[in-house]
């Protein structure tokens, strides 16, 4: 095993150990593959456990807000919430309410 795939075996063991995968928003079967495909990419000569760890935090923040989106979607088709115009970048919602 090369010092990459060492520092990244650390961190899954790591964040499993810690109960990173406990969390709703964060599915482990999402993460470990797109994580270990990521680190495959990376130059071994260049690669520190920082990188590793920027990489992990990355990609739990990708896979959190495709959570969230799918949840919204979800919340929009129902009718519970509506997608509105807002002044930044981000998505804003409005709750739906029975007047």
């Amino acid at each position: 095993m090369n010092k990459k795939q060492v520092g990244a075996k650390a961190i899954l063991e790591t964040l499993t150990e810690d109960g990173f995968f406990d969390n709703e928003w964060i599915d482990e079967n999402k993460f470990r593959p797109r994580y270990i495909n990521a680190v495959s990419k990376l130059n071994e000569d260049t690669t520190t456990f920082g990188i590793l760890f920027e990489l992990a935090e990355k990609i739990s923040k990708d896979i959190i807000r495709e959570n969230i989106d799918s949840t919204m979607e979800g919340l929009i088709k129902k009718g519970l919430v509506t997608n509105v115009a807002s002044d930044d970048d981000g998505p804003t919602y409005k709750l739906n309410t029975n007047e």
